[in-house]
Formats: structure tokens, sequence, C-alpha cells
């Protein structure tokens, strides 16, 4: 998930709850743009390494992620982007942990 329309899940706790078990049940879990702030919401990010947009590093960092400055970070079975431009990228990180 990703986009301007992200925002509204930031506090979800269904989205909350539910990356949670994604993640507790070695799925993939993956945000772009604005929506790593949800992961990071939900503490998954905490000691892990991502990236998202640049409005969102502060919230990240505080969060206590290890924000990269680039396009897509991969971190075990998190992924996570920056933004439109990553999505191809994005969207084959991702492909490779199906596999």
């Amino acid at each position: 998930m990703g986009g301007p329309g992200a925002e509204i899940y930031f506090e979800d706790k269904k989205c909350h709850e539910l990356a949670r078990k994604f993640y507790k049940e070695n799925k993939v879990v993956a945000a772009i743009c604005i929506a790593p702030s949800i992961l990071a919401n939900t503490g998954l990010l905490e000691g892990k390494r991502a990236t998202a947009f640049p409005s969102q590093e502060g919230h990240l960092v505080m969060k206590r992620a290890k924000f990269k400055q680039t396009e897509v970070v991969v971190d075990g079975k998190i992924v996570t982007a920056n933004g439109p431009k990553a999505s191809r990228q994005f969207g084959e990180e991702i492909a490779k942990l199906l596999v």
C-alpha cells in the first residue's frame, strides 16, 4: 500500500494487527511512499532498515527504524520503497521474496 490515502491507516488498529499477523506468519510485508509509517507505528520497523517518502524520514527514525535514503530497502521479509518512481523495483523485490 502507499500513496496519499495511506495516511488514514497510520493509526488504524485493524491494519496494524494485519501487518503484525503477516510478519509473525513469515509473510512478505511491504509498503511504499508514506505507507512505511504504518509499519513503523506497528513497531515492525524497529531496528530494521527501511525507506519511505522523504516527508516520513523523521517519523521512521523516531520509531527506531534505520532509515536509508534509497529507492527500495529489503530487510528480511519487509520491503519498503520511497515512492512511485521506485514501484517497478519495489514489485520486483516483492516477487523475489514470493518465489
